[in-house]
């Protein structure tokens, strides 16, 4: 028989953005790993249905069984952002991410976030403060290595393109910078307008040069395509809806293809 624990979780009357009465949930996740406590709480704080009622009931099912036994422990929780938790054992992720070491991608976008955010709050105060707040007895020898990574980089990328993409690796700007300093003719890259001869073809130009200078990696031609088709929707001003809407009835006439194909090898 199936066991169930269930909790009863108030639930002030500014919370619940998809609200329910009953939440049922079975060894929760985030992505592939365990969710953690405080994201445990934060799914359940949306059980109860505003102006309805201002409580609702959480359904475990199968706690015991669990990876992580989530269910359990304070509800008030320690928040720390991801540069905190990144630099806890002195930055070894982001020094792998700058000797580009095969990274999960979870593990990629967090390094990826602190170093940009290291790099350039060390770039516009030129202190090693920025990193020393960090140091600790135990990861005093890996935040050294850190510090050496970040602050040797050779970035002559202008200021006001490094604001502007905060979000991008310093060193992978730096080689799109670099390459288009030295490249022939830039009217091979410059986009044409979206309703020109040539404008989808030269949209696959650029985002191929992108995922040259940035690292992405478009895995097929198929991605590529749709990667550039999505980019040539959004500069023709097509709307998010209707972009969106164009994908979801793609994938499902092929599946419904693929769905009867398979039928018809049955």
């Amino acid at each position: 028989m199936t066991k169930l624990n269930s909790y009863v979780v108030p639930v002030p009357c500014y919370r619940g953005k998809s609200p329910a009465k009953h939440i049922v949930i079975e060894n929760p996740k985030s992505g592939d790993s365990p969710m953690n406590r405080s994201d445990f709480l934060n799914l359940s704080g949306r059980a109860g249905r505003l102006v309805k009622e201002f409580q609702g009931n959480i359904w475990c099912v199968q706690p015991d069984e669990w990876e992580e036994s989530v269910y359990k422990g304070e509800k008030l929780q320690i928040i720390e952002s991801s540069l905190d938790s990144i630099m806890k054992d002195g930055g070894r992720t982001i020094q792998e991410l700058i000797s580009n070491f095969d990274l999960n991608s979870k593990e990629y976008g967090k390094a990826e976030m602190a170093f940009g955010k290291l790099y350039n709050d060390y770039r516009s105060t030129d202190s090693l403060e920025i990193f020393e707040r960090f140091r600790t007895d135990s990861n005093t020898v890996e935040l050294d290595k850190t510090i050496e990574k970040v602050t040797s980089l050779s970035v002559t990328v202008p200021d006001e393109i490094l604001e502007k993409n905060k979000a991008i690796r310093a060193d992978y700007l730096q080689f799109l910078y670099d390459f288009i300093e030295n490249y022939d003719d830039l009217n091979d890259l410059k986009l044409l307008y979206p309703y020109a001869t040539g404008a989808k073809s030269k949209m696959i130009t650029v985002i191929e040069l992108f995922a040259l200078c940035l690292g992405w990696d478009l895995k097929s031609e198929s991605y590529k395509n749709l990667i550039s088709g999505l980019a040539y929707s959004w500069i023709k001003g097509d709307s998010l809806k209707d972009i969106l809407n164009t994908r979801v009835k793609y994938i499902l006439a092929n599946t419904e293809k693929a769905f009867l194909l398979l039928l018809e090898i049955i």
